[in-house]
């Protein structure tokens, strides 16, 4: 069975996660998603507690790589 982390997170905090992935910067990521820059730092804020993380590093490693499979 695949299960995706981020399927479980409101559209906006899955895609600021995502843009995060791909390198773009904390101001890249508020201009995609038309927040402001401490709007996107609150959501992966948020993000890091949901999956009980220290940091946003972490927070890729857990969340930003393929699907995973569990048995």
């Amino acid at each position: 069975m695949l299960h995706d982390p981020l399927g479980a997170l409101p559209a906006e905090q899955a895609q600021a996660i995502r843009l995060l992935a791909q390198g773009k910067t904390l101001h890249q990521i508020s201009v995609a998603l038309s927040l402001p820059d401490a709007g996107v730092a609150k959501l992966l804020q948020t993000s890091c507690e949901r999956f009980d993380v220290a940091d946003t590093t972490s927070l890729l490693a857990l969340t930003a790589g393929p699907a995973r499979l569990y048995c």
